[in-house]
């Protein structure tokens, strides 16, 4: 299924078309359509940013309004991208298993912590293609001499606690970073100062981990997450809904479409976070009587 909202994203970062067509997994044809089709009918990346897949293609097509489907992520800690200084327009990475579902010629599916953490410091992911070592020839050069420069150089030494270790890390990647280029002028770090200018400003509000799962809604419109239970409205019953946790938050989904949302339970297994909306009428009309 072809992803127009994130052809939108990106092309508001200023990819080319060939660059959007790699990272949605589609055609360049499909790309220069999609793009054709949203300024005829005025419609910009602001104007879809809090709707979900399914509105956004119902809106560009809506003879043709596909269904939104997700998979369970294999997330990874993101939150040492918050360390930076400030975010590229484009990342480009390696087929990892916690990044990267399904890398082929028709679909780039990345998995959903990943997704929206490039949405939320407005960056495009890229993965490098499938048997094309010259995508990541760089890549993974730089890991090899960092490598060496680094772990090859304290393997010898003895730590007594993670603290200590990192602390020589850090050391030794500052030796790094400043040591002089062989074959030209500067040494790393100067050329990231001069690179920093073009990096994109951080959010002022941190991206948050989310973990994602799938429920089915029960036939008392509840779903159980985590050894608790949160209302869905009764017409969901016996379907599948994606949740999304976060530390404080719970919010469920059906087909990209966010229907309900509670604060998170913790302590006593089995709570209920029930809301009146979302019950039947009849069962409404009883809590009045009670």
């Amino acid at each position: 299924m072809t992803n127009y909202k994130e052809i939108l994203r990106l092309h508001s970062l200023g990819l080319n078309n060939t660059r959007i067509a790699e990272g949605c997994g589609c055609a360049r044809s499909t790309v220069i359509s999609t793009l054709r089709r949203a300024g005829e009918q005025g419609i910009a990346w602001n104007d879809v940013r809090g709707l979900s897949e399914t509105d956004v293609a119902a809106r560009l097509f809506p003879a043709a309004s596909p269904g939104c489907q997700y998979r369970m992520p294999d997330y990874e800690k993101v939150h040492r991208e918050l360390q930076r200084p400030g975010v590229t327009r484009i990342l480009t990475l390696d087929n990892l298993k916690t990044g990267v579902v399904k890398n082929s010629r028709d679909e780039t599916v990345l998995n959903k912590s990943y997704q929206e953490m490039a949405e939320r410091y407005g960056t495009a992911i890229l993965p490098a293609r499938p048997r094309k070592p010259k995508d990541k020839a760089f890549v993974e050069g730089s890991v090899g001499v960092v490598f060496t420069w680094i772990l090859a150089a304290l393997r010898n030494r003895q730590f007594l606690s993670l603290r200590e270790l990192n602390e020589a890390i850090a050391e030794k990647l500052y030796e790094f970073n400043h040591k002089p280029f062989q074959k030209k002028d500067g040494s790393r770090a100067e050329l990231f100062r001069d690179e920093r200018l073009f990096l994109q400003p951080l959010p002022s509000v941190p991206f948050e981990l989310a973990v994602w799962k799938v429920a089915v809604v029960q036939y008392n419109y509840h779903i159980s997450v985590d050894k608790q239970n949160y209302s869905v409205p009764y017409e969901y019953i016996k379907r599948k809904a994606d949740v999304r946790l976060t530390r404080f938050t719970v919010e469920i989904f059906f087909e990209g479409r966010r229907i309900a949302s509670h604060p998170r339970l913790y302590g006593r297994p089995n709570q209920y976070s029930t809301s009146e909306d979302h019950m039947p009428p009849e069962h409404q009309e009883y809590l009045q009587w009670v």
